[in-house]
């Protein structure tokens, strides 16, 4: 839908991803971008590097590392409105794909500020 229409983005203030499974490399396409260049305040990407769902089984599926596994790739170029926000030390290791929303998880109080400021 982002590549397809991506007019229809500047009406979305801010959106979070928690854990993508997107290919990594798609922050480096000039139309993911164009697109994120649209939203009003940006998108924030939580990712964990314990994630093993997305480091092992989507990555053997798909062939490339996916963008919730790793995060920002190193040397890769900022772009204004999207943030990474990496959960890792937070997460811990066991059942990290699930625990975003899970009860009590430090990821939520991150959620809840990124939709009340926006």
């Amino acid at each position: 839908a982002m590549q397809q229409q991506p007019a229809a983005f500047s009406r979305i203030g801010s959106m979070i991803w928690l854990a993508p499974d997107v290919e990594a490399a798609v922050v480096d396409e000039p139309w993911f971008r164009q697109v994120i260049g649209k939203f009003r305040t940006g998108l924030f990407v939580q990712f964990s590097r314990n994630d093993t769902t997305l480091a092992v089984l989507s990555r053997v599926a798909n062939g490339v590392p996916r963008l919730g596994e790793i995060g920002r790739s190193t040397g890769a170029a900022s772009i204004a409105k999207l943030e990474f926000i990496d959960m890792t030390g937070e997460l811990g290791t066991d059942g990290v794909h699930g625990g975003y929303l899970r009860k009590g998880s430090p990821s939520l109080p991150l959620i809840s500020r990124h939709l009340a400021d926006r």
